[in-house]
């Protein structure tokens, strides 16, 4: 790690549970304008969203609760915060997660004892998250089958990292990053599709939260829901919708609409700067192989209710973001698009319908200049 890549930050949480002052990271990649980006299976499984984003931990916080003056300095005293969920992934990996909120907080590697913090969650001192000229580095695309969010962010990536996972890559850890190459996005044009895929499936790393998704049918335009901030920016008109537009059925009723999100709660709920979400009727969600309807806190999902009226489920297993839902349109249901187990990849664009014109809450985001790669690469790819 070169010393210009230092940071000094801080951290919180969606809930505020989990939280630091004052801690040292470094970036994962060689200059301030690159940012990292894990596509791999495990990350999108883990976590809910389309691609991770890490820093790593050069300094633990010693005012983190139950820290002590005489632990300055003990990384490994930093996953005592009572709050902390571990997930054992592998017996070199651990992810923790807040069990009160479901935010993915640190990657733990083992036998280097290296701490891992997710980027969502990183507020700097002083301005260093790049606000213009943003590279992304990806990893792990080769297991997306059709490049995930990859194709919409030009970057590079980095030589054999096609598969290989960002905080397993010993590269990325242990010695400056290597050469990088053009990023290709044939990944999955030839993949076997299945347009008569139905149910589709959904599940977490753990299994603990699975689900099937089904067609539109009838029961999907039942529904109301006010304009989502994608297609109509809440600070610049109203989201009332009182023609009550089905606007979340799209190519002549066959798919679903889906989307980015930047906005703080979707930041800080996954720990992640990108949460991707699919807009489906609840009706067409089920559990138990597709033989019961969707009824929440199933199996492993807990429920954070973030805002009064509004409610959040992550998998209390391996903390997974599931679904976003509110009193105000209980009909869709905003599911994550991480966790869904499409034969086309990981955008799932058999069934899905992403907006191309915004980036929702694309002026709250933090990290602006990665924020605004995605959003001129969605832009152009209607072009």
């Amino acid at each position: 790690m070169s010393e210009q890549s230092t940071i000094t930050a801080s951290i919180s949480c969606l809930c505020g549970k989990v939280s630091a002052q004052q801690i040292i990271l470094a970036s994962l990649v060689k200059s301030p304008n690159e940012v990292p980006l894990c596509h791999c299976s495990a990350c999108r499984a883990t976590s809910g969203v389309l691609c991770t984003s890490y820093y790593s931990l050069l300094t633990p916080d010693p005012t983190l609760p139950p820290h002590s003056e005489s632990d300055y300095g003990d990384n490994q005293l930093i996953v005592s915060n009572p709050y902390l969920r571990e997930y054992i992934q592998s017996t070199r990996l651990s992810r923790w997660f807040c069990g009160i909120c479901g935010a993915h907080v640190l990657a733990q590697l083992k036998p280097e004892n290296r701490y891992l913090i997710a980027a969502g969650l990183v507020v700097p001192a002083e301005s260093s998250i790049s606000e213009s000229g943003c590279v992304a580095v990806h990893y792990g695309v080769g297991e997306t089958r059709d490049g995930g969010l990859s194709i919409f962010m030009p970057g590079s990536a980095n030589v054999g990292s096609s598969t290989a996972c960002l905080i397993e890559s010993a590269d990325a850890m242990t010695s400056p990053p290597p050469p990088s190459a053009p990023l290709e996005h044939d990944v999955g044009q030839h993949q076997n599709k299945n347009a008569d895929e139905d149910p589709l499936q959904a599940q977490c790393h753990c299994g603990g939260t699975s689900f099937t998704v089904t067609r539109p049918n009838d029961q999907s335009k039942k529904p109301w829901s006010p304009w989502p901030d994608m297609i109509i920016p809440y600070h610049s008109g109203s989201p009332k919708n009182s023609e009550d537009v089905k606007w979340w059925l799209r190519a002549n009723d066959t798919k679903y609409f889906a989307g980015t999100c930047a906005c703080n709660s979707c930041r800080l709920a996954s720990g992640f700067p990108i949460q991707c979400w699919a807009f489906i009727p609840k009706a067409n969600l089920h559990i138990n192989q597709g033989n019961d309807a969707l009824t929440y806190e199933t199996g492993t999902m807990k429920r954070f209710e973030s805002s009064p009226g509004v409610y959040r489920e992550f998998c209390g297993t391996c903390g997974a973001t599931v679904f976003w839902h509110c009193e105000e349109r209980p009909g869709v249901v905003d599911v994550s698009v991480g966790l869904l187990r499409s034969v086309s990849g990981a955008r799932a664009d058999d069934w899905l319908e992403w907006a191309t014109g915004r980036v929702s809450f694309a002026e709250d985001a933090l990290d602006k200049g990665l924020i605004d790669l995605l959003e001129t690469g969605l832009k152009s790819s209607v072009n």
